[in-house]
């Protein structure tokens, strides 16, 4: 039997293609995903580490925190958008078409994203002074875009109440389940253990 193949979906990162398909990676359009070779699953999960600061695993999707970036330079980038921790912040599709802000992307402070340059080579641009908040980032890609940084711009992880509290939520449960689990463990081990006592009544009729 020929094992299932790896799915990965994933949003659009410029850098993840090239990657995923160094490790035979093929995109199906249909089904909008990358499919791998389950013996590279490793690998995939990794690279998906690097590239998201997630693998699929629960608590990724939990340990999320909000990054606050402040541009201190002019920043832009031809034909394409501007990405940062694993997520698009805002894309441009033309000299004239201003600049969509990426999901959970929100504007603080300054003049924010826009558009520019010439018809065949247009870009996304960000003026200095521009304040965003990422929301629902990775930990993990968040504290990899702030060891990454450059000079142009000041990164800081803000913490939120809630975010901490889905946290300890989780690893309570997780402790739950573990204890029920290791108590039943207990409780048959007893049952197998513990001698039957000449008080207790013996079924007559025991089932086959």
């Amino acid at each position: 039997m020929t094992p299932k193949p790896i799915l990965s979906q994933c949003p659009y990162l410029p850098e993840f293609p090239p990657a995923a398909r160094a490790l035979g990676g093929k995109w199906n359009r249909e089904t909008q995903a990358w499919y791998f070779d389950p013996r590279d699953e490793e690998r995939v999960r990794e690279l998906l580490l690097t590239t998201y600061g997630v693998d699929g695993s629960p608590q990724g999707q939990t340990d999320l925190v909000d990054l606050r970036v402040t541009f201190l330079d002019r920043k832009y980038v031809e034909r394409e958008g501007i990405y940062l921790a694993g997520r698009l912040l805002a894309r441009a599709y033309g000299r004239d078409s201003g600049a969509r802000l990426g999901e959970k992307v929100v504007v603080l402070e300054g003049r924010g994203f826009g558009s520019g340059g010439s018809l065949n080579n247009w870009i996304t641009r960000v003026e200095p002074g521009t304040v965003v908040e990422i929301r629902d980032v990775p930990r993990r890609a968040a504290e990899a875009a702030i060891r990454e940084a450059d000079g142009t711009m000041r990164l800081e992880i803000v913490e939120h109440q809630l975010n901490q509290d889905a946290i300890r939520v989780e690893q309570l449960e997780s402790e739950r389940a573990a204890l029920l689990k290791r108590l039943a463990e207990v409780e048959q081990e007893l049952t197998r253990l513990r001698p039957v006592s000449a008080d207790e009544p013996v079924n007559p009729n025991p089932e086959p």
